[in-house]
C-alpha cells in the first residue's frame, strides 16, 4: 500500500467519524486533532515500511471512533439462518404468517466493553415496536430482548441475532422497529425492517 493510499484511507476515517456521529457533533469529531495526527503517524510509518506501526496507529483511531461516536450498526437485515459474524442468509422475502418466526441478523459498533473478572462484559436491551406505514404504533415492548456476553478482549467482529414469533394483527405491510440501549452508558441506537403479515392459512414465500 502506498503513503498516498494510507493518507487516502486516513481521511475516508475522518469520513467515518462524521457518520459516526450525530449532526450536532459531525463537525468537531471530523476536525478531531487526535485522528488526524494518527492518520499521518500511520502514513509516516508505512512510508519506512512499519505495516505493523501503521495498523496500530489507525487501530488507535478507531478505537477513539468507537469509544466517543453513537451506538450504530453496520448491518441490519432480516435472515433465513445465522451462525456467526458474517456468516447469515439473507431473507428471501419479508413475509411472515401470525406466530411465525422472525430472525433478524444486526452487526453493532460503538457499543461499551466492561471489563469484569478479566473477561469483557456486552450489555444492551432491545424495544421493539411494530408499526403501520403511516406510523401508528400498533404494538410496543421494552426490553423485549436483552443481550449479555462476555469475551476474552473486546473486537470489531460483533453480531447479535434477534428471534421472535410474528404477533398476530390484522393482514398487511408494517414496520418492525428495534431499538437498542447499551446499558452501560446513554448510547441509543435502532433500525427498521420492512414485515408483511399474511392470513394465517396462507403460506409465505420459501
Amino acid at each position: 500500500m502506498s503513503w498516498r493510499e494510507l493518507r487516502r484511507r486516513a481521511g475516508l476515517m475522518l469520513l467515518v467519524a462524521a457518520i459516526f456521529t450525530s449532526a450536532a457533533e459531525n463537525a468537531a469529531m471530523a476536525q478531531d486533532p487526535r485522528l488526524a495526527d494518527l492518520g499521518e503517524k500511520a502514513a509516516e510509518a508505512l512510508e519506512k515500511g512499519d505495516t505493523v506501526a501503521a495498523l496500530d496507529r489507525l487501530e488507535e483511531a478507531s478505537d477513539i471512533i468507537w469509544h466517543e461516536g453513537p451506538l450504530a450498526f453496520r448491518k441490519a437485515l432480516a435472515v433465513s439462518s445465522a451462525e456467526g459474524f458474517g456468516d447469515y442468509v439473507p431473507s428471501p422475502h419479508n413475509r411472515y404468517r401470525p406466530g411465525e418466526t422472525m430472525l433478524v441478523y444486526a452487526e453493532p459498533v460503538a457499543f461499551t466493553y466492561v471489563p469484569q473478572d478479566g473477561q469483557h462484559l456486552v450489555a444492551m436491551d432491545v424495544d421493539l415496536t411494530i408499526s403501520n406505514l403511516t406510523g401508528q404504533v400498533i404494538a410496543e415492548g421494552r426490553k423485549v430482548f436483552s443481550i449479555k456476553t462476555a469475551v476474552a478482549a473486546p473486537k470489531r467482529d460483533f453480531n447479535v441475532v434477534l428471534s421472535y414469533p410474528v404477533p398476530t394483527l390484522q393482514p398487511g405491510n408494517y414496520r418492525a422497529e428495534f431499538t437498542f440501549h447499551d446499558t452501560e452508558n446513554a448510547k441509543t441506537a435502532g433500525f427498521s425492517i420492512p414485515l408483511e403479515i399474511t392470513e394465517t392459512d396462507q403460506e409465505a414465500p420459501q
